[in-house]
């Protein structure tokens, strides 16, 4: 009894210890429990919480681990109340002389097989977390009635990890990508989860990519097909991720779950891609993770940067990663990319992200191997009357099997090694071994207009300019704001004009004449905010005909250098001087604080101003005075052009004037 007590206490403490992510966890459970056990197969489900007739595979470790991963997704009928994988207790004294229901192949016929099985649901009864399974090769193992309360004490020590919303999450997602049998469906289901899923496990905006390997005319030079959503889709699901999904958004809008119910008519964009010099054939080779940090110091510094940073339909990537898709010893299926943007550390995401990838590696390569050719001969049908030669042609539909690894070596072999500051490997997280065939035919379940339903953009070697110029404003934006905020002194002068929020004074910023609205620091909320809003909206706004924002200052109090009183000469400077707030000064707000805004000083004076001193008249040849309507247009005509500018941007004036 002291012996069982301490082995159970044991095995508590262990569970206790394992991995925090809790995909990752699950493995390293399933491994742990077969050791401390002794068994030769321990399996673990979850059931989702919005489908609980159904189970998902998430760890399985031991004899026929690859012969349960060829099912992802196991589903109790209802006439088989007691099924392997299925949220019931089961126990099986001997399988080769009983018939279970749900049983995969290779489990209990070949040599060496196993024989016993003993299944308990995780959780409530009613409500069940998971499923525990426990597999020997000798009949009648479980047998004692001690064997009940360590699988009472394993699930106990499991349903942590179970009850977590990522398990939840990819639950959700696989038991939805084993439903979707049609290949275009099924991407856009994968593309827009994953971001979703990467939003919500580490609250930061995410796209995926991914890349399946297709077959080359050189079997020296391997290619991938790579998917994308289309930027409005992807905005769209990085909005229903964040909760602020707005009016215009598409079927996702109002569906805030992470795996959306697949769309038939969803469109994926398609392109081709030589894996010469990529970031995905070092990641294949190396059967790890690449991934850069900051790609515009990695564009900067690399004299050949990797072709796949940047697609042509990309929009803004700061930092990029690509996991290879690996399933045991066969030949990888591509990879899966993540894209940011904003500059990402992924040592502090890795586990999220490689639990992620070893979650739906299994099912892709079930859905998905042998069908990249057929997919890009769809893609190659559906425009071939409007795509480029180079997209158009006609590909093999038979997959030519996994690449060398001395073709990918040599595909990677100009990527730029990356540096400690902009890029590096992830290890990779395991995998167990499975089929690479669900044995069906690839085009069976194909809906009628899938090919319609993708997009492809020009295989062409012109590169995406748009996306490199956004990523490198973003860069040097930062490093702006920083400059200006380094140097915030500011001196003004005389008066040019007052308002209802504050006053405008000509002013020197920089030893430059500007005009500054100062507005001193608003007591309420809804005021302070007011004041924030004109300021966010001057700084945003870059038009030929609208005066411009070099700066915006906020908590300002004037400078009582008396050193600073006295200009050059020597006389009295009447300038008054405006500096920061320091971190820990006046921590009892006796100072008073303005926010100020730095704009361009336009010394023409106003409309009105022009209008007085008649510059919008002219001379008659009888000596009359008359209007010069050319010269009218002209201002009325610069002056709509701003506001229909502010318009595009959904922003209103309200209070247009001549002064």
């Amino acid at each position: 009894m002291a012996g069982f007590l301490s082995e159970v206490h044991a095995l508590q403490q262990q569970l206790a210890m394992i991995h925090g992510n809790p995909l990752i966890g699950l493995q390293e459970a399933a491994e742990l429990l077969c050791i401390r056990l002794k068994t030769q197969l321990v399996a673990i489900w979850a059931v989702p919480k919005d489908d609980p007739t159904c189970s998902v595979l998430m760890a399985a470790h031991g004899t026929g681990a690859a012969a349960l991963q060829r099912r992802i997704v196991t589903r109790r009928a209802e006439d088989a109340p007691k099924c392997v994988g299925a949220a019931c207790s089961l126990s099986v004294q001997d399988a080769l002389n009983t018939t279970v229901e749900g049983m995969p192949e290779g489990l209990t016929g070949d040599k060496g097989a196993l024989r016993s099985f003993v299944q308990v649901p995780i959780g409530a009864p009613d409500a069940p977390l998971g499923v525990l399974l426990l597999a020997k090769s000798e009949p009648a193992s479980f047998d004692s009635n001690w064997w009940q309360v360590r699988l009472q004490l394993a699930g106990a020590g499991l349903q942590p990890h179970l009850y977590h919303p990522q398990i939840q999450q990819l639950a959700q997602l696989l038991t939805r990508m084993e439903d979707e049998q049609d290949p275009v469906a099924l991407i856009s289901l994968l593309l827009t989860s994953a971001g979703r899923y990467m939003h919500s496990a580490t609250n930061m905006a995410a796209s995926a990519r991914l890349a399946l390997i297709a077959s080359a005319q050189s079997p020296e030079v391997p290619e991938a097909l790579v998917f994308e959503c289309p930027p409005a889709a992807a905005k769209a699901a990085a909005a229903n991720a964040s909760g602020t999904a707005s009016s215009g958004s598409n079927s996702l809008g109002s569906d805030h779950r992470l795996a959306p119910p697949s769309d038939p008519e969803a469109h994926v964009i398609a392109s081709r891609l030589t894996l010469v010099n990529t970031l995905l054939a070092s990641a294949l080779q190396g059967q790890q993770a690449r991934f850069i940090t900051d790609c515009s110091a990695y564009m900067q510094s690399s004299a050949r940067p990797a072709r796949d940073v940047f697609t042509r339909s990309s929009q803004l990537v700061s930092s990029i990663v690509v996991v290879p898709l690996i399933a045991g010893d066969g030949p990888a299926l591509g990879g899966l990319y993540f894209t940011f943007n904003s500059p990402c550390d992924f040592m502090h995401i890795q586990d999220t992200l490689l639990g992620f990838i070893h979650g739906v590696t299994p099912m892709l390569h079930i859905k998905l191997t042998g069908r990249a050719d057929l997919l890009a001969s769809m893609v190659a049908q559906a425009n071939c009357s409007a795509s480029a030669p180079s997209t158009s042609k006609a590909l093999s539909s038979s997959l030519s099997g996994g690449r060398s690894a001395s073709a990918f070596a040599a595909a990677a072999a100009g990527v730029a090694s990356p540096t400690s500051v902009s890029g590096g490997g992830l290890a990779a997280a395991p995998s167990s071994s499975l089929s690479s065939s669900n044995g069906t035919d690839p085009s069976s379940a194909l809906r009628p207009a899938a090919s319609a339903r993708l997009s492809m953009v020009s295989s062409n070697p012109r590169l995406n300019t748009e996306a490199m110029l956004q990523v490198l404003q973003q860069d040097l934006r930062s490093k702006g704001r920083q400059c200006l905020a380094d140097a915030t002194e500011l001196s003004v002068a005389e008066v040019l004009g007052q308002g209802g929020f504050g006053v405008v004074y000509k002013g020197w910023w920089h030893k430059v004449p500007v005009a500054a609205k100062v507005m001193p620091a608003r007591n309420t909320e809804f005021e302070a905010l007011q004041v924030a809003t004109e300021m966010a909206v001057l700084s945003t706004v870059h038009h030929p005909n609208i005066v411009s924002v070099f700066s915006c200052l906020t908590d300002m109090v004037e400078a009582t250098d008396p050193g600073r009183s006295t200009s050059v000469s020597g006389a009295a400077d009447m300038r008054t001087r405006y500096r920061r707030l320091g971190a820990n000064e006046d921590p009892e707000g006796a100072l008073t604080t303005y926010n100020i805004v730095v704009m361009e000083f336009c010394d023409r004076g106003t409309l009105y101003g022009a209008m007085k001193a008649g510059h919008f008249h002219r001379a008659m040849p009888n000596g009359a005075i008359g209007v010069d309507l050319a010269a009218i247009v002209a201002v009325l005509l610069d002056v709509a052009y701003a506001v229909q500018y502010l318009h595009a941007m959904h922003l209103m004036h309200g209070d247009i004037k001549t002064r």
